[in-house]
């Protein structure tokens, strides 16, 4: 297993990422290229957010369908309360 800090991908700029490289209506090619260029799973930053991409059908089917998620942090906080 891959950390998701070891996956390749394309270098961002500070605090934004890779948002400027991204374009909405471009962005089923640009992320096509980048997994022919990186592989069945990368990574890419949209600002604080990692996001990872899988390019390949078989890598996506690989995933277990009850794979655990992340708790997000909001949740976290109420589980602390009570």
């Amino acid at each position: 297993m891959t950390a998701i800090a070891e996956l390749p991908g394309p270098h961002g700029v500070r605090f934004l990422g890779n948002a400027l490289q991204l374009r909405p209506a471009r962005l089923h090619v640009i992320l096509e290229r980048w997994g022919r260029r990186y592989g069945p799973a990368f990574r890419f930053n949209m600002g604080p957010r990692t996001v990872i991409a899988f390019s390949e059908p078989e890598t996506v089917n690989a995933i277990p369908a009850r794979a655990p998620r992340p708790v997000p942090p909001l949740a976290r906080a109420r589980e602390r309360r009570g």
